[in-house]
């Protein structure tokens, strides 16, 4: 394969004003349901890095599985097994699944500028509603005040004639913070591959991306009010490329997502409340050789409240969810497809002896559907913490389930189940040395999973009988320090193995294009200002037949880094410094052939050369 060596360009810039010295109002503890998911559970930290790429690429480098349908297709999320729609992503706040397909497309979101993603693994319906059945991820645009003006200038230019841009702004004074996020990706994705069907070398074709990011946030604190405000429109233009054995185009889609809220939080010695009132629209155009073939709209506004009191040592939380659906498309029976969804939910955090506990309970008032859950951490003598959750799951059926043109004879209705994870957590943190270790084990039921199953020329969503999930998680991390040398070791690994029945004396287990056992290794050593490493992404089987007789062959990919770390360039008047990055990557180092999808194609082997000047 002939390689092509790409270019990254980037430039950050940043400088304090006279505000730094200005000292700050009361602070309090500010506590919000995104904190309190966290006990008992394991989280997944992602690295969101600077870079205006899509979404996906930092969720792909944390062991996160993704259903890629090629490089510019649709990049949806499996986590323990279960299916996209089962999990919820939360948008500073708000759920931000397509109402009608219930998915979360990767590949049209960035998380340029976001200081905040990280995944909670399991069921957390009690405290966030529908969908959190395998997991829930979270996307966060996090305020801090009195931080003087940054800003920051991001260009790319690698392989396969693609680009990207980004430029991200933020001025934080005493009161008031306001940030200015813009960037652009324009891939053109032309990368060769052997096809194996045709036995001939092709170029992908039809396989471009081209995504526009714009956010503005803006924040104000005085005392024990703050108010956040978030916008954001997220614009995307793309081929759904070929299949191997194929050059009929797959057609191009066109989406574009809007997301808005606005958040007020008030904060005293013994109560603090947050308010939401937001807004979300998702368009999905999709075109099939130059003719408009199918539209989708999707109008979304939300309102919520939480309160948190701390009586008698138990820190509760009271609220409510709200929201309303509109949506249309050409396939629906109804014109317009209509949905009110509210619930209201308690949670106490409180303390027993040694161990946290925390209790959810959550009603939905459409379905009358109530959910609860209950975590606990227990610290052991040999510095280690047990950790211990048991749950119930639900998800409503999305509006496509309800409304699509089908010839189903029923409606589906909720799937509704139960989860228990038990844990392990051991941490040491020493002068030169920390390191931490996590295994879970997790089981869940679920009744009534909806699959789309063809019937005819048609397919259908159907209520199968149950479905059941086992598997084990593990996170580790190493690091040493000694005077200018560093050494870093991290590995994560999952293994699920689902059942899901059709009837109670159904023999199918159904774990279709999910893998039985990923993971990620790597390793990284900095000695003074020059670094190397490596990491390891392996995704193992992923069957493609209902029975798991038949599956896709795993593959393994490794990825190299060298670099050249804070070089001295320059030293400004007033004492600042300009340092210098330097770091040559090669991703999939030995050319693996693999797909994520069947007959979807990757690309192979690809180096890029980073430059980033801080100053």
């Amino acid at each position: 394969m002939l390689l092509n060596l790409g270019y990254i360009a980037l430039l950050s810039c940043s400088y304090g004003d006279t505000l730094q010295n200005v000292p700050v109002d009361t602070v309090y503890i500010h506590a919000q349901r995104i904190e309190l998911s966290q006990i008992g559970r394991v989280k997944l930290d992602i690295n969101s890095s600077s870079s205006p790429q899509s979404m996906q690429n930092s969720l792909l480098n944390s062991a996160v599985f993704l259903k890629q349908y090629g490089v510019s297709g649709s990049s949806t999320i499996s986590r323990r097994g279960a299916d996209p729609a089962q999990t919820q992503v939360l948008w500073n706040g708000l759920p931000v699944n397509n109402p009608m397909h219930g998915l979360t497309d990767f590949n049209n979101i960035s998380s340029f500028g976001l200081q905040e993603v990280f995944i909670i693994e399991g069921g957390n319906s009690a405290l966030f509603g529908s969908g959190s059945v395998g997991g829930t991820i979270f996307l966060r645009n996090k305020i801090k005040f009195n931080q003087g003006v940054s800003a920051q200038y991001v260009s790319q230019y690698g392989q396969f004639q693609n680009y990207a841009n980004g430029v991200n702004f933020a001025i934080s004074k005493k009161h008031h913070y306001l940030q200015l996020t813009a960037s652009s990706i324009d891939n053109s994705n032309k990368f060769s591959f052997f096809d194996k069907v045709e036995g001939i070398d092709r170029t992908a074709a039809n396989s471009f991306l081209k995504q526009q990011l714009y956010r503005a946030v803006y924040g104000y604190k005085k005392l024990a009010h703050e108010l956040k405000v978030v916008v954001e429109n997220n614009s995307g233009n793309r081929g759904l490329g070929t299949q191997i054995g194929s050059s009929q185009f797959l057609g191009i889609q066109k989406d574009n997502n809007f997301r808005s809220v606005m958040e007020y939080q008030y904060s005293s010695n013994d109560l603090q409340s947050v308010m939401r009132l937001g807004y979300v629209r998702d368009i999905i155009k999709y075109y099939s050789d130059g003719i408009h073939g199918d539209s989708s709209v999707a109008h979304t506004p939300y309102f919520q409240a939480e309160f948190y009191k701390t009586w008698k040592g138990v820190r509760w939380l009271f609220g409510m969810d709200a929201q309303q659906i509109n949506a249309y498309s050409i396939n629906y029976k109804a014109l317009n497809a209509n949905r009110y969804y509210s619930a209201s939910f308690v949670s106490g955090t409180f303390k027993i002896l040694k161990s946290d506990i925390t209790v959810n309970s959550r009603f939905e008032h459409f379905e009358k559907i109530p959910t609860a859950g209950i975590s606990m951490v227990t610290p052991l003598k040999t510095f280690a913490k047990l950790k211990f959750n048991l749950h119930t799951s639900f998800r409503r059926p999305t509006l496509n389930d309800l409304f699509w043109n089908t010839n189903a004879t029923k409606l589906a209705i909720p799937e509704k189940g139960w989860g228990a994870e038990i844990g392990i957590l051991k941490e040491l943190n020493l002068t030169k040395q920390q390191y931490s270790v996590e295994i879970t084990a997790y089981y869940r039921e679920l009744n009534n999973p909806i699959i789309w199953v063809p019937n005819g020329a048609s397919w259908i969503a159907t209520n199968f009988y149950s479905g059941k999930y086992l598997g084990a998680q593990m996170q580790s991390k190493y690091s040493f320090n000694l005077s200018e040398t560093k050494v870093k070791v991290f590995a994560i690994a999952d293994w699920v193995r689902t059942q899901i029945k059709n009837s109670n004396e159904s023999v199918a287990q159904h774990q279709i294009f999910i893998p039985d056992f990923m993971g990620n290794l790597g390793f990284s050593h900095i000695v003074k200002k020059a670094s190397w490493g490596f990491d390891l992404q392996h995704v193992g089987n992923r069957y493609i037949q209902t029975d798991n007789q038949q599956w896709l062959a795993g593959y393994r990919l490794v990825n190299a880094q060298l670099g050249l770390n804070q070089v001295h360039l320059h030293t400004n008047k007033n004492h600042s410094e300009v340092r210098m990055n330097v770091l040559l990557e090669c991703r999939n180092l030995f050319n693996v052939i693999y797909q994520s999808m069947p007959n979807r194609v990757m690309p192979g082997r690809t180096f890029w050369l980073s430059i980033a000047i801080n100053i």
